[in-house]
Parts: C-alpha cells; structure tokens; sequence
C-alpha cells in the first residue's frame, strides 16, 4: 500500500508538472488564441513575412467606411472579426516546409479542405472550419507558379457559407488581396458524387508491342481496356472517348491510348521539347500515374504524360527532377489519325522502385486526360478536383520481375558523374553518395575507407582506420543484440543494410549478392594498446540471401551494446567524464551463417564464437570535469569482468517490420501501423568446446512503435534467462540510461532479468519531442528467487530535439532523488 501510495503521489506531481507548463503556454497566447477559426502564424522558422495585414474587427470597420454604405459589403462586415494576411518571399524560406506545418495545423485542428484549385500558373487552397450553417474561420494557401512569393490568408468570423467566394474575391476592400476561384466553389458545393474504384486485371505478354502509335500489335488484342472516362468536376461522361489498353513483360509497362477526337483537325500540341512541364489548359496531354506499393500517396506516385507529338515528361517526387538519365529510360509513339490521336508508351520497371514479392499483388494506377477544345479533364477512375488518391484504379494481380536483379543493375550502372548526388561523410567518415531515397550508395564497388578512431575511458583517444572491398553483404559479426550489421527496407521499399560496427549504427547500402572483405587498424594513446578487425564473405542468391563470414579481431568492447548506438554519444560522454564503466577487451575469430529473404522481414542466423575475454583497467584520466573535488565528479574505476576462454555457439533470429531506423524521430518516413522489432537469441558454451564457462542463455527483446495520430507509443520488453551462472560480461545489467533512468549505471546485475520500457512520443513540431516514460524492471540471481523480486519502478520525461535526448526521471522510492542522464539517439 505505501509503494502504491507514493506512486500515485508522483504520478500526480508529473502530471501537474505538465499541466503547468501547458497552462503557462496557454495563457501567454490567450489573447491571441480565443477566437475560434484563427490560426496563429507560428512558423517552425522565425521567418520575416513580405507583407504582413492584421485587420481586427474595429479596424475593418474602418478602412473599409468607403463601401460600408452598399447593404451587401455591410451584411459581410457584420460578419468579420480578422482577416491576417502574411506573404513571403518563396527565395528565402523553405516553402514546401512551411506549407506542410500549416496544412498539418489545419487538419489536427479538425479543418476541411473545401477545395483545391489547380490553374496553369497558380495553386489555391481553400480550407474552412465549420459548424452547420456557420463557417468560423477560412484559411487560404495560394501558390502562383510564376511569382516569388506564397501568401497565406486567414479570415475569422461567422460567415455564411454563401458568401464565402464574394468574401474572397473582394478582399481588397479590406486592405488584402483578391483571390480569383472562377466558380471552383460553387461547383465543389455539389453533392459529393459517389466515386468507383476502377479495376484492370494484369496481362503479361511474351512479345512486347513496337512503338510505332498504330496499337496494330498481337498483344493489344488480348490487352485489358480502360475506358468510359468521366469529367473531373461533374463526374459525368466527357463528349470524346479515351481507351487505354496495358500489358507487361519482366522488362517494362506498355501503355497504349486511343484518344477519340470528333474533330482532330482541331487537336493542340505546343510543347516541341522533352522533359518540360506540359500547359494543361494550352494543349492536349495525356498521363499515366502508378503507386506500385498501393499507399495512396502524392509521394509515392509517379506520372508519365505525353503530348500528340509524342513529347514526353515523367514526374516522381521522390525522384530529382534533374536526372536526365533517369527520365530518357522510358520511350513514347505517337501520332494523330483521323478520328483523334494515338500514344504508345514503354516504361522499363528499372525506374520505378516496387515490392519485391514471388506472388501476385495488387498496384495503384490511373489514366488522365486533358483536352483543351472542349477544356476537359477526365480521369478513368476518378479522383475529383480534390486529388483522393485513395479513389486510384486498382491494377489486379500484378507480378514484378525480381528485385534484386534490378538492385544489383541499379549498383553497377550507379556513376558518380552521371548523377546530381551530393557528396558526403557518414558517421564513420565513409565516402557516400545520398540519393533521393536516403540511401547510401558505397562511393565505390571495389575499395570503401573506413574510419576506426574514437574516445573512451579505456583507450583515451584512437586514431584508425580501414578499409571495405565488394558489396557487403548481411555478416553480423558480433551476433549479440545492438552490433553488426542488419538489413532494413525503407517505407519506399528499397531495401538498405544498415551497417553498425561494434558499438555504433547507421550507414545504409544497398546490397547485392557478392565476395566482400574487410580490415581496420587502430591505436589508443592512453592504454597503448593496438585494436583491429579483419575478415570477409560472401553472400549467394536472389530472393533468399545466404551469407557466410568470418573475421579475426582484437576489439575494447561493452556488456550492454544496446545502450551504446552512436559513436558521437561514446565521444561526449568519455570527454565529459561520464563514460561507461564495463570495457573489457576481446581477442579472437568468429564465424557466422545468416539466412535473409528480400524482404528483410526475417532473419535467422547461427554463429561460432572463439575468443579470450580480459578485464582492462581505467587509463584514460583526464577529462572536462577533472578539476573538481565532488566525490560524485572523481573518475570511477572500469569493472572487472570473469577473465577466460570463451566458445559458445549462438542462435540468432530477428522480426522486423519497421519502415525507418534512423537514431532520431523521423516521423514522415513511417508507416501508418504498429511496427515490430524483435530480436531471440540462444547463445551456449561449453568446455566440450575448450570454453572456460558453461551456460546457456535466451534472451527475448520485443520492440512496438504504434503511431497515435500525429504522436507515437514505443513499447519494450526485454527478458533475459539462463541455466547456470553467467560470467560478468554475459550477465543481465538494469540500471541507467537507456534501462531504468531513475537508477545509477548498472545498479542491479544478475542471472535472470526483465526490463520494460512505455514511452508516449508527443510531437511539439520542427524535430522536437516531449516524451513521458515509465521503466519498470529488476535483476537477479538465482531464477527460484523470481517469486521474492520487487519490480524497480521509475516515472520520468524526456525532451528530445533532433537525435539530442534528456531525461529526468524519479523512482518511487522516498529515500531515492532524481537521476538526470542525456542519449545522444532514441531509446529503443
């Protein structure tokens, strides 16, 4: 009863904690936050607006006396409390950003987007917050394509939604300026129409058709037809007929069009140029977009259009619209005939990224359409003005050539001087090329540099350094959690390995099956001791990768390599004078064998380790904090571990689902459900094998990241068991960051343990997080004991910008006060 007493106590005192801070937010902007429909211009930047017009109720009143005496202008002043204008210029803002954090505001505040304008030299949109018959506030976002500056608009009050294009469209009576929506809203205030999501069955042909625009070949015969195209705003058929017809082979999509014209005399073509952006109100064009991962986003689409002069333009956002390259890969025909025009399209899958999958799947994919004599826009399955790419056309039982035949093309067409990739350092200061996925591609197939040099408390500084050969493949070198190297797929599908060295993670490549080798060398100032590493593999197969490596090594190494993620964290915190206290060197070779699918959901692997452990003593004394005489402050001693052989077989399998993995939270790069990581692991030794320890023990880490809105939930249980004793190095260790933060370093240690961890992510905007946590978890010895153990438990928040972490957390335990420790990564 007292511990629930306590607990309950700061829990409470947590929660005022946080109250108060929100509170003393709140009330700071009250007077600027009590109008319902006003949207604060609160920028993640403070940017300098261009034009910034504040109008409050009074003072429309009085610049707009000069027209309050026509009744129509009155009855909309009447119904005015603010109109707040902001331009700025689009040269020196980062404008794709700032948009994104007013859209984002706009829809957590519960907003609707009533329509969106798309026009040949500017974008409009046009959100409402609303109530019945009532429209609180109207936020407007309008991008002219040919001005250098974007201006946002928002307009409080109670407003009668009749009036609202008046409003706009007379907003120079009032000091701003008029925003043309020719009719737009009218037209969206019609009914929503229901909308059909249109099916095509995929068609695989042995023999592609000749690009000639005659649509004479055998495989259009047997083709699937998309036809039947409806008018964008209306939904109604359009007066001249489209028919699509779609075939693949391993190769490419072919894409066929029949553009019915009742009168092709009259047919416009002005673009004479490749990769321009086609006039969609000046000429005819057509356009074929797919989503090969079905995701229904703007991001994951890309459009290939062509005009009837068989010009072509293709669009990819996450594509850089300069690679010259990539956009010659795809090939158009077209002609006009006498009942309208006809357009042939080959698109090879090489540019197009996709599911690497050996079943049957399902893909996004619609067909456009722009006339301009009869000024329409019809679509085959259609979206509305709105764009809900979640109303896209499905592409049914599709199957894509293997994957990794195409990554390994990708690879070895991949030139440096052939691709607009800026040039930068990893975190291990490697050579790599980012492209416009964020994936790392090695600066070289045959010889990579690598860096071997660091800070710690043993060593002092290390100055190293190394080389790679070959594509490297999936070796896991270290087979215990947190080391080694994993493979990781993007939520774009590509997939990456994410190397980490022994006490680090991060660099991304994309991998191919082939012969690799590796070696490093270093030297520590302070122990005098020299560190290296040297090894190699190989890796076979296509859509099942085996890999075999084996390297030799001399390493300082940790107990708990799950808390050590960066390499920049280890740097500061040995400098700093705070560094960990359970370094021991290893020396000796490891074999290992790992199984992995494409898919990189799944990965088993088996390991041998042969190696001699060795208690190292502290070496390393100065440090940032050395003047002081605190007791607290004075340099701690390195722990001594059980010196010896150590043999032991390992048994390694992982579960992973997450779609990134970056050290920090990037939340746009996510996935729209929960995702797992989960790591068993069995490791045994033996002195049947010339080990001088004998144990076997399982190690269970489940991980579950569960997006809430805009805010996530990280869940983690880790438990550990085993048969028989452990030597020190192997033990299960609670305590400290990255464990029980309200705890010292390593305060509890023993046989057996469990550690859970809840964490509530809350975004604050601009790569800054809040995170309340609560760590419950304990060690102990002996596994009959299990039934006597109290849970240590520790309520705490955390502050997170950019990979930075602080925590301040308190046990609930009244003697105990508050541990305050910082983490240079997320938690888990």
């Amino acid at each position: 009863m007292k511990l629930q007493k306590h607990f309950i106590r700061l829990f409470a005192l947590l929660f005022l904690a946080l109250s108060l801070t929100l509170a003393h937010l709140a009330v700071a902007q009250q007077d600027k936050t009590e109008k319902k429909g006003l949207i604060l211009f609160d920028s993640p930047e403070l940017l300098e607006a261009k034009v910034e017009v504040n109008l409050t109720a009074k003072l429309i009143n009085l610049v707009s006396k000069s027209v309050s005496n026509q009744p129509e202008v009155a009855e909309l002043i009447q119904m005015l409390d603010g109109i707040y204008v902001r331009t700025y210029d689009r040269t020196i803002i980062d404008e794709k950003k700032l948009v994104n954090h007013f859209q984002q505001r706009l829809k957590a505040e519960k907003w609707e987007v009533l329509v969106k304008i798309k026009e040949e030299n500017e974008i409009v949109e046009i959100s409402l917050l609303f109530d019945e018959d009532t429209v609180y506030g109207i936020f407007v976002i309008v991008l002219p394509e040919t001005s250098g500056e974007v201006t946002f608009v928002n307009i409080v009050g109670e407003i009668a939604p009749e009036r609202i294009e008046e409003l706009l469209g007379s907003l120079s009576n009032f000091g701003a300026i008029d925003i043309d929506v020719g009719g737009a809203l009218k037209a969206q205030a019609e009914p929503m129409r229901d909308t059909v999501q249109r099916e095509i069955h995929a068609v695989k042909v042995e023999n592609p058709p000749t690009l000639d625009a005659t649509l004479d070949d055998a495989c259009w015969k047997i083709a699937p037809q998309a036809d039947n195209f409806t008018h964008v705003r209306t939904g109604n058929p359009v007066e001249d007929n489209t028919q699509v017809k779609l075939v693949y082979t391993n190769e490419a999509i072919y894409v066929g069009w029949h553009l019915y014209d009742s009168r092709p005399d009259k047919t416009v073509a002005r673009q004479t140029e490749d990769h321009a952006r086609f006039g969609k109100t000046t000429e005819d064009w057509v356009s074929f977009s797919i989503d090969p991962f079905h995701t229904h986003r703007f991001s994951d689409r890309t459009f290939f259009m062509a005009n009837p002069l068989g010009k072509k333009y293709v669009h990819s956002p996450a594509r850089n619209s300069n690679e010259t390259d990539w956009m010659e890969q795809w090939n158009v025909a077209a002609n006009i005939v006498e009942d309208g025009w006809i357009v042939e399209m080959e698109i090879p899958w090489k540019m197009l990224d996709y599911p690497d999958t050996t079943e049957p799947i399902r893909m996004g994919i619609n067909f456009d359409r722009g006339q301009t004599r009869t000024n329409e826009h019809s679509w085959w399955s259609n979206i509305g003005t709105q764009e809900f790419y979640k109303n896209d056309g499905h592409w049914l039982k599709v199957l894509p050539p293997p994957k990794s035949s195409r990554v390994e093309g990708l690879l070895d067409s991949l030139e440096a001087d052939k691709y607009s990739i800026p040039q930068i350092l990893d975190h291990n200061n490697n050579i790599s090329f980012m492209s416009e996925n964020n994936i790392s591609f090695a600066s070289g197939d045959t010889f990579r540099p690598v860096n071997a040099s660091g800070l710690n408390r043993i060593d002092g500084l290390r100055l190293g350094g190394g080389f790679e050969t070959g594509k490297q493949g999936h070796l896991d070198p270290l087979f215990f959690p947190g080391s080694g190297a994993t493979i990781r797929k993007n939520e774009n599908g590509t997939l990456a390995l994410t190397d980490m060295n022994e006490n680090d993670s991060g660099t991304r490549y994309l991998t191919a099956p082939s012969p690799f080798l590796f070696g490093t060398m270093s030297y520590a100032f302070s122990s005098q001791t020299v560190n290296y590493r040297a090894g190699g593999g190989i890796t076979s197969g296509e859509n099942l990768n085996l890999t075999y490596g084996a390297q030799i090594h001399r390493l300082t190494s940790v107990r708990d390599t799950d808390i050590l993620l960066s390499n920049s964290e280890q740097f500061l915190r040995a400098l700093w004078g705070t560094d960990f206290q359970d370094y021991y060197l290893r020396e000796g070779a490891v074999m290992t064998l790992q199984w992995q699918p494409m898919n990189i959901t799944h990965s088993l692997g088996l390991s041998l380790l042969w190696e001699e452990h060795k208690s190292l003593e502290n070496t390393m004394h100065f440090h940032l904090r050395n003047w002081s005489t605190h007791p607290t402050l004075a340099p701690q001693g390195n722990s001594a571990i059980h010196d010896g052989s150590m043999r032991s077989v390992s048994f390694k399998y992982d579960f992973d689902t997450r779609g990134e993995t970056d050290l920090n939270y990037n939340f746009e790069n996510r996935k729209n459900t929960g995702e797992w990581y989960n790591t068993f692991l069995v490791e045994h030794a033996s002195p049947a094998i010339s080990s001088d320890f004998d144990f076997t023990r399982f190690l269970i880490h489940l991980r579950h990241y569960c997006p809430i809105g805009k805010d996530r939930i990280d869940t983690r249980l880790k438990v550990g068991i085993a048969t028989d004793p452990l030597p020190f190095q192997r033990q299960f260790v609670v305590g400290g960051i990255g464990t029980l933060r309200g705890y010292s370093l390593y305060e509890f240690v023993g046989n057996h343990g469990f550690l859970f961890n809840l964490e509530y992510v809350h975004s604050l905007g601009s790569d800054a997080f809040i995170v309340p946590f609560i760590d419950i978890g304990q060690a102990w010895y002996h596994l009959k004991d299990v039934k006597h153990i109290r849970p240590k438990i520790n309520l705490g928040i955390g502050f997170q910008g950019g990979p930075f972490r602080l925590n301040l957390a308190k046990p609930l335990e009244e003697e105990r006060g508050y541990q305050v420790d910082f983490k240079w990564s997320r938690m888990f």
